[in-house]
């Protein structure tokens, strides 16, 4: 197995379900043994490559962005009915129900939201733990008649969703760079989300960024683009433009089937020097007349 080529993707370095000083002794110790084990980690961002140069790592590491199929996320085709189905605008939240994704953070400004936005609609795709006691605040709160639980929803349903929104919200406390936030913007339906280095350029360009677990920030971040459409259509826009540029399907999988060629080839190398080295020399029989 030692001459097998190895390459790693790094998908974050912070557990979303584990504490910090949890996932930064595992980096420390196991995890950076890991990266330098392997001939090549890759990487989605520059701000992941950094840190990992941060704990030492030395092995090989090469930045590719994270892609999506941008002819299957467009702004055109269905859109999700029970999401077109409301009257007013709808922000949508995308992915796990857990304590790492925050959700409650996004239930949490609706109620803010509500009183200056009264006709919107809030929407959880996914599914987890959290959904019950999610509802029952919901509950709670008097929000049942605008705030809708999805469920899980098939992939291939998911531009109809992004598509139907008129915002997406991500929240979470910690993310590598997560694929919602791309396919989002390649439905040009721009992004409200928390200050994370690894997204914080493409957002900060394409909707607002926020402190994690400041409810009353998302709240402000998000009236604040719902009551300006002509600065939501701007943003669409300019997200597809980005993500069709930089981030999509074809690039990603020419970059990293161009590494992997690589470190392929640099394996059999030294495979094949390791053969020529051990092996026994080839006999030669003389024939006797």
């Amino acid at each position: 197995m030692a001459d097998i080529p190895v390459a790693i993707t790094c998908h974050g370095l912070n557990s979303q379900r584990g504490p910090f000083w949890f996932s930064r002794a595992h980096l420390r110790t196991l995890g950076k043994w890991t990266y330098d084990s392997a001939d090549v980690t890759l990487c989605y961002t520059d701000v992941e490559q950094s840190k990992l140069r941060d704990l030492g790592v030395d092995a090989d590491i090469a930045v590719v962005n994270n892609g999506i199929d941008t002819s299957r996320f467009t702004p055109t085709g269905r859109d999700y009915p029970r999401i077109a189905n409301q009257s007013g605008q709808a922000i949508v939240f995308v992915g796990r129900l857990v304590d790492g994704k925050r959700p409650q953070d996004v239930l949490d400004a609706f109620d803010t939201i509500r009183d200056r936005c009264p006709d919107a609609s809030l929407f959880f795709c996914g599914d987890g733990p959290l959904r019950d006691s999610l509802e029952s605040t919901a509950a709670d709160k008097g929000l049942t008649d605008a705030v809708e639980f999805l469920g899980r929803v098939p992939y291939q349903q998911m531009p109809s969703v992004f598509r139907a929104a008129d915002l997406f919200v991500l929240p979470s406390r910690t993310e590598g760079f997560p694929r919602t936030v791309i396919e989002a913007l390649a439905c040009e339906t721009p992004v409200v989300a928390s200050n994370l280095e690894q997204t914080s350029e493409i957002i900060n360009q394409t909707g607002e960024t926020v402190q994690v677990g400041n409810a009353e920030g998302f709240a402000t971040a998000i009236v604040d683009l719902l009551s300006d459409q002509h600065r939501l259509s701007e943003l669409g826009e300019h997200g597809r433009e980005i993500v069709t540029t930089r981030y999509n399907w074809e690039e990603t999988v020419r970059a990293t089937t161009q590494i992997l060629g690589q470190v392929a080839e640099i394996g059999d190398s030294v495979i094949q020097e390791k053969t020529e080295s051990t092996s026994s020399p080839t006999p030669v029989i003389k024939d006797e007349l």
